[in-house]
């Protein structure tokens, strides 16, 4: 294995630097006054943010699956808003920037316009504002469908832009200081990037990792990741991670069960990925493929993975790793109904802080407490117990959610399996539970059933949350 001293001197890393468009410089209205109801909004989030600071290691703002523009396009002021407030200077992208619907230039939809639209009204507000904004690739990035159902978009040519380009745009357009990319892979757009003075390492995965070429193909990235970013996520950005240092794993497609499709996870290579992980969590060696990787003297620990793609928020501990997966920035409706555990109040209404959907995450390399704080869409704030504790399989133990205020509800469920149901209506019918490892819970007392993980969740009655990892011994 390499250590990281080594890997660095040898060249090995490209530093991305700070860059924005060519030319371009940031025009004064990025930072214009937001509406009343989000100037009303923002000062009591950042006050929760900045009174979690003193227990928490770290903040990063994220969004995902911002589809533009399918909402009045606040993202990117908000974001300088409360970067100007709390000092938190990073913001990740989850991918999934234009809509599913259009042509590359000439409708309303465009491809093209939903890329500037994304530079100019999310990457100029935080660059303004001295954030730094990295994103991650999703699978309508960078493509478009022009029909659908008898309907046709401007020219009725579909378009998917080259790798190449998504590399460009992903790597170089956007601001991303201190990235660490593979060198030897011209595609990549895979990276991490190190917090030193929080011990903290962001690795941002691409979930669509093709090398499509450019053509008139209506969607026409794919989903997987290829062996070659898996072995440099396996040898480099996991094998140097430093002693105590944490991991957070950003992507687009979820990597597990329950929070994503079980289809996608068997397949893409998302499962092959993840026993890569579950062998840094657990210190053993592992062959996914021709190469070997040994984690036994590894020093680091994984805290969580986060992606978007589902337009919900969902969670899971699967094989002992915290996945959590976001609402869609977009003002869709079908958040309401994928989106377990948050009752079906929330309508994304133009006008209001619903419309827009993000969130400020606050881990804690140490006790692997994850603060979630919820910026506009629902409200409900989360914090989540990331490392799993043990119950006796059979056995029972009793969980107390000291972050929630007033009656609580309780509810569990096991993390390696779920139905998803996209024809459904409401988020019972939606997603189909198991409870094979975590049989039930009462008050607070959980019975445990067969070995596995799972997750135990508390809430309160306006849906904040706080979310316990189970393994079950």
């Amino acid at each position: 294995m390499t250590s990281r001293r080594q890997f660095l001197v040898s060249g090995a890393c490209a530093l991305v630097g700070a860059t924005v468009r060519p030319g371009a410089a940031v025009a004064a209205s990025v930072l214009d006054a937001l509406p009343a109801y989000w100037q009303a909004h923002l000062p009591g989030i950042a006050a929760k943010i900045n009174a979690l600071k003193a227990a928490t290691s770290d903040a990063f703002f994220f969004l995902t699956d911002p589809h533009l523009h399918a909402n009045r396009l606040w993202s990117g002021r908000i974001l300088a808003d409360l970067i100007a407030r709390t000092g938190c200077r990073n913001v990740y992208c989850g991918g999934d920037l234009p809509v599913a619907f259009g042509d590359k230039s000439t409708s309303s939809t465009s491809l093209d316009g939903a890329l500037e639209k994304y530079t100019a009204t999310i990457v100029d507000p935080v660059v303004a504002a001295n954030g730094r904004l990295y994103a991650a690739k999703g699978n309508h990035d960078f493509t478009i469908n022009a029909s659908y159902n008898g309907t046709t978009y401007g020219t009725g040519v579909s378009h998917t832009y080259s790798a190449a380009f998504a590399r460009d745009f992903i790597t170089a357009r956007n601001p991303r200081p201190f990235a660490v990319t593979n060198a030897q892979d011209p595609l990549a757009c895979y990276f991490f990037r190190d917090a030193p003075h929080v011990k903290i390492r962001y690795i941002v995965i691409d979930t669509s990792d093709s090398g499509q070429a450019e053509s008139t193909k209506s969607w026409g990235v794919g989903y997987g990741m290829r062996v070659t970013q898996i072995d440099w996520l396996a040898r480099y950005a996991l094998g140097t991670l430093p002693e105590g240092w944490g991991v957070v794993v950003i992507g687009h497609i979820p990597l597990a069960p329950v929070v994503g499709s079980e289809h996608a996870v068997a397949s893409y290579n998302f499962a092959l990925f993840h026993r890569v992980l579950e062998a840094y969590q657990r210190r053993t060696k592992i062959m996914p493929f021709a190469a070997e990787y040994d984690f036994t003297q590894a020093r680091g620990r994984i805290l969580f993975c986060l992606s978007g793609h589902h337009h919900a928020d969902r969670f899971t501990c699967h094989n002992g790793i915290l996945h959590v997966t976001q609402v869609c920035d977009a003002a869709y409706g079908d958040y309401r109904k994928g989106s377990p555990f948050c009752g079906m109040g929330l309508v994304r209404t133009t006008g209001t802080i619903h419309e827009q959907g993000l969130d400020c995450y606050q881990p804690n390399v140490a006790t692997g407490l994850v603060h979630a704080t919820r910026i506009g869409a629902g409200s409900q704030d989360r914090v989540f117990h990331a490392f799993p504790v043990d119950v006796a399989s059979g056995g029972t133990r009793t969980f107390v959610a000291s972050r929630l205020k007033g009656p609580l509800t309780w509810a569990c469920y096991d993390g390696d399996r779920a139905t998803l149901n996209d024809g459904a209506s409401t988020p019972e019918d939606y997603v189909t539970l198991s409870h094979e490892h975590l049989v039930s819970i009462a008050n607070g007392t959980l019975t445990a059933g067969s070995s596995g993980y799972g997750i135990v969740v508390a809430m309160d009655a306006a849906f904040n949350k706080e979310v316990f990892c189970v393994r079950v011994v």
